[in-house]
């Protein structure tokens, strides 16, 4: 019933390959080469759906707004505030912890640089051992998750 919904056929019958596609099927996946062909359908599909359930709501006094993550710079939380630094320069705020954010973004994109502080990992133009820049504006890491910090960064840009 959902006209957005990618119909993926797996199945051992290879002869009914192009019947999948009388029926505008998006991947044909073949048990016999499973997993190569269940990792071109995610290709595929991530590649024709690049921001597809990228976005966040923020819900403050009655209203929503839909954040989309390429937008979000970074995010910090303070005393249970989250702040939603956007590239335009605005900042939504919402009252959440960063571990409920964390939780409903759950994206690579995300690096987790402290327990306040969440960057979008296209932004950051320098990173070491003590701090990141993101859109010109400096993040501290602490000394005990810079280690940690990198290798996020070394996963998104593998990513990409």
């Amino acid at each position: 019933r959902n006209k957005k919904a990618a119909v993926v056929f797996c199945t051992a019958h290879e002869d009914l390959v192009f019947h999948s596609f009388h029926l505008n099927a998006f991947y044909f996946v073949r048990k016999s080469n499973l997993k190569e062909d269940l990792v071109d359908a995610l290709q595929k599909y991530k590649a024709s759906h690049p921001f597809e359930h990228h976005t966040y709501t923020i819900n403050t006094a009655g209203d929503s707004t839909v954040l989309r993550f390429e937008d979000i710079v970074y995010i910090e939380v303070r005393k249970n505030d989250a702040y939603f630094h956007m590239n335009s320069g605005k900042v939504f705020c919402e009252r959440k912890t960063m571990n409920m954010i964390r939780a409903e973004i759950n994206d690579q994109m995300f690096l987790s640089v402290s327990k306040s502080v969440s960057v979008n990992a296209s932004y950051i133009s320098k990173i070491d051992d003590q701090y990141l820049i993101v859109s010109e504006c400096r993040i501290d890491i602490p000394k005990t998750n810079a280690a940690d910090v990198k290798k996020q960064y070394a996963r998104y840009i593998m990513m990409r």
